[in-house]
């Protein structure tokens, strides 16, 4: 089973602590865990599995210095919603795309700032933000395999 999510982040989203140290193959390691609840390749992943793979990804932003520590903040300011929901009611939103279907059909899924989700954002605002990232991580990693 995936490691489970850790502690939520009370501080400023550039609190380290809570992050792991960046290690490549652990990272790796940590993507390659990912589950999903169903083998349909339009099935969301595991939220905590998840969440613990994009800490990884924050993890090598703040590995790379200061000129990246904004892509790290991001990265964790949406984890942290994803993980406040997850820890709102962990038996009910083991996989994201239940917690997706709540907003749907609560309307919250475009939320933002005092108007939707949790913490003010939507946990499906925040899902493809962090979708985005890991693909873009992803290019990053086969351009940088290729050069």
């Amino acid at each position: 089973p995936p490691p489970p999510c850790p502690p939520a982040m009370t501080d400023a989203p550039a609190a380290l602590p809570d992050l792991p140290p960046f290690n490549f193959e652990a990272m790796i390691a940590a993507f390659e865990s990912v589950t999903f609840p169903s083998p349909s390749p339009a099935a969301l992943p595991t939220t905590a599995s998840f969440v613990n793979a994009l800490q990884y990804t924050a993890a090598l932003f703040g590995h790379l210095g200061f000129g990246f520590h904004f892509v790290r903040d991001d990265i964790l300011s949406h984890l942290n919603v994803l993980r406040d929901a997850y820890e709102a009611a962990p038996a009910q939103r083991i996989g994201l795309e239940s917690t997706v279907g709540e907003e749907i059909a609560a309307g919250t899924e475009t939320g933002s700032g005092v108007t939707g989700g949790w913490s003010g954002w939507s946990v499906t605002r925040c899902l493809f933000r962090m979708m985005w990232a890991s693909k873009f991580v992803y290019g990053l990693l086969m351009r940088l395999n290729v050069a």
